[in-house]
């Protein structure tokens, strides 16, 4: 906010902003101009602000209504049971122009034993490897019979259900990749080397 050239005749102890939708509410204490940051708003909603300033005479009326802003998610956020690892780019499976959509990964390790399940055995599918291809892939998973035992990789995906939501997947190899690259300290990733739903032949793609 830029602060008005008359403050009344008595110096401006903070300022106000307002949502609309909402009425949340972001403070300032102090007299010149500066930022105010508003927490608790939803994001993919479309808000406006207005501001009024206070000092010891009273409050002023509000200004005029801002330009509307959206707040969106973006990588290293926490939201729908995990952490945000990637944001799907143009031209890339799970891409939709003018919406945001992308990938979360689950906020913590689901087993330190996990076999791949079929091991040594070659499958249809499972193949992809780019980003957007590790949900079919564990979809090939599960059609050939990998995710029948609970100490598998896709069963404990396919069966995770965290912050309500039950819709996980076993993460190709570039979907790993970018989220042990975007998120490795806020993941809390604890072991030396992960599984992939990527097959390669009849071994899969791990990462370390």
């Amino acid at each position: 906010i830029t602060a008005p050239s008359s403050n009344g005749g008595s110096e401006i102890i903070s300022y106000t902003a307002t949502s609309s939708p909402g009425g949340i509410t972001g403070i300032l204490n102090q007299a010149g101009s500066g930022t105010i940051t508003v927490t608790g708003l939803t994001n993919g909603t479309a808000y406006t602000f207005t501001v009024t300033a206070t000092n010891a005479i009273g409050t002023s009326t509000a200004s005029a209504i801002s330009n509307s802003v959206t707040p969106q998610l973006s990588v290293g956020d926490s939201a729908y049971g995990g952490i945000i690892f990637y944001v799907f780019q143009s031209g890339e499976e799970g891409y939709v122009e003018g919406e945001i959509h992308g990938l979360i990964a689950a906020s913590s390790d689901q087993s330190s034993a996990a076999s791949w399940g079929c091991n040594n055995n070659g499958i249809v599918g499972a193949d992809g490897t780019a980003i957007g291809t590790g949900e079919q892939n564990t979809i090939d998973m599960q059609a050939a019979g990998c995710a029948t035992q609970a100490n598998t990789a896709a069963y404990l995906c396919i069966n995770l259900n965290t912050g309500g939501y039950g819709d996980w997947f076993l993460p190709s190899k570039d979907e790993l990749a970018i989220m042990l690259s975007n998120i490795l300290s806020e993941g809390n990733f604890t072991y030396w080397y992960y599984v992939t739903s990527s097959e390669i032949g009849d071994k899969v793609w791990c990462i370390d």
